[in-house]
């Protein structure tokens, strides 16, 4: 099959192509990580690159849904709150996200409305934090509107077990360099391509 046919297809089933390469993620992160992340792609390639990184970010991860998780600007690891301290809580936008501004001012008044959103954010659980991978204008309009901390939906990716034996292995499969959640100073809301993503690693 030919790179341009790849494409085509894999556009047509997006999602279930997807869930194919990641069956044991949920089909809410799935769609909103996954899906949302690579849907512009152009090429076989992009997406070849785009799941390796991700599986090996994500290699043995499990994913639990808290419909009530605690959540304050102190739970959110380092990398996280510099990110929330840039954009200035949604008034910068010196990643150049598409839309920012409009999409700050649409879940600023939908919290408003009706309270904390019943749509979850997805977050990976580190030793310094909760890691923002998806919802970032949500959670910097929830923290605006509730700065001494809220609870809501949340999926929560959770690394397996330190095995203590197997000295110099990170748990994750992560060994540094750059991956899917390393980039997502620019992935609050666009799309990066591999190639994007490898020059911001150097």
């Amino acid at each position: 099959m030919r790179a341009n046919e790849f494409i085509t297809e894999i556009n047509k089933g997006l999602l279930n192509y997807y869930k194919q390469q990641f069956p044991t993620w949920p089909d809410y992160v799935v769609r909103d990580f996954a899906v949302k992340n690579t849907k512009n792609f152009t090429s076989a390639d992009q997406h070849k690159e785009w799941i390796a990184m991700a599986k090996k970010d994500f290699d043995n991860y499990t994913w639990q849904l808290h419909k009530d998780l605690p959540l304050s600007l102190d739970k959110f690891d380092a990398n996280t709150q510099r990110k929330i301290a840039d954009r200035q809580g949604g008034q910068a936008n010196p990643y150049n996200v598409p839309k920012d501004a409009e999409r700050h001012e649409l879940q600023k008044q939908m919290i408003q409305k009706r309270g904390v959103s019943p749509e979850p954010v997805i977050l990976r659980n580190t030793p310094g934090g909760y890691d923002a991978i998806e919802g970032w204008h949500r959670t910097m309009q929830h923290l605006n509107a509730y700065p001494q901390g809220y609870k809501g939906p949340a999926w929560v990716a959770t690394p397996p077990p330190i095995d203590t034996k197997a000295a110099g292995v990170k748990a994750g499969g992560g060994s540094g360099g750059v991956g899917v959640s390393d980039t997502r100073d620019i992935q609050m809301g666009a799309e990066l391509d591999p190639k994007t993503m490898m020059q911001r690693a150097k």
